[in-house]
């Protein structure tokens, strides 16, 4: 994934920066939504960091970054430890929040 976003992600694209006019983000019309897949469940995400270091990274450090508008992260937990079943459940349930935040945001804007 670091590489996909170190190659769509560059100056001259997603922003433009240089030492002359500092950094001017591009990507002020476009909402971002977020489906992280996650191995493990979501209380051990939480113990360790790793949603925060996740939402840092690239919520505040890419998006923000950017210029695009957040919109809904819908964490995938647990994505290799039940059944397919669970699993399609956990996906439906994250593609609902996504689905319903670029809903909301067509009705509002």
């Amino acid at each position: 994934l670091k590489g996909w976003i170190d190659r769509v992600f560059i100056n001259g694209w997603a922003f433009e920066h240089s030492p002359a006019t500092g950094l001017r983000p591009k990507l002020q019309a476009l909402t971002t939504h977020l489906l992280p897949i996650a191995g493990d469940d979501h209380g051990s995400y939480e113990r360790h960091g790793y949603e925060k270091a996740l939402r840092t990274q690239i919520e505040h450090g890419i998006i923000d970054y950017c210029g695009s508008r957040r919109g809904a992260t819908a964490f995938i937990h647990e994505s290799e430890q039940d059944s397919p079943e669970a699993t399609a459940r956990r996906v439906d349930r994250a593609v609902r929040v996504v689905s319903e935040a670029v809903h909301a945001r067509l009705t509002v804007g």
